[in-house]
């Protein structure tokens, strides 16, 4: 079944249960935050590629179900795992520069 808050309603429902601000998620998913602001509120087409990866891979969801809403939510627990996953990721980044 499809989730009716589109795109931009998932994206600020993973952002709120992993609680965290739009300019954390844009710099955990190496995105610029007006880009994530946009998303979550102004979406009028698709996201480009690397938007798209970049936010699956820091709540740790499908491409598939960021566009499309299709399949189970991920719990509160998964998507603040995987937020502290990048945090992680991105301390040793920031630490090997």
């Amino acid at each position: 079944m499809d989730d009716p808050l589109g795109f931009p309603g998932r994206c600020a429902r993973l952002r709120g249960m992993a609680g965290i601000s739009q300019r954390k998620a844009s710099r955990l998913a190496g995105l610029s935050e007006s880009t994530v602001r946009h998303q979550e509120t102004k979406f009028v087409s698709a996201p480009s590629n690397e938007t798209l990866m970049g936010l699956a891979q820091l709540f740790d969801v499908t491409t598939d179900f960021l566009l499309t809403g299709r399949g189970e939510y991920p719990t509160e627990e998964h998507v603040k795992a995987a937020v502290a996953r990048a945090e992680d990721e991105l301390a040793l980044r920031e630490g090997a520069a």
